[in-house]
């Protein structure tokens, strides 16, 4: 189970970060049309992220530190010997 967890750890990190980007890329294009002030921009960014990317990052790194933590602690099962 531990693999599983490591992988969507990492997939949540990096969907984390690709929401991230993606708000910034938002925000930066309704200033450009002049929608947005560049304080609301940075504001709404702000908020997008640590309201919706943050606590998905921080899923991932939990658990991506709780898969590592098992494969440290478990020893490798050897189905050859069976």
């Amino acid at each position: 189970m531990n693999n599983n967890e490591r992988l969507l750890g990492l997939i949540l990190i990096l969907g984390g970060i690709l929401v991230s980007a993606i708000i910034v890329w938002v925000m930066s294009i309704y200033v450009q049309d002049g929608a947005f002030s560049v304080g609301i921009a940075i504001a709404g960014s702000v908020a997008g992220i640590l309201l919706i990317a943050s606590p998905q990052v921080g899923f991932g790194i939990y658990l991506l530190q709780r898969g590592q933590r098992e494969t440290a602690v478990s020893p490798p099962i050897d189905k050859a010997g069976e």
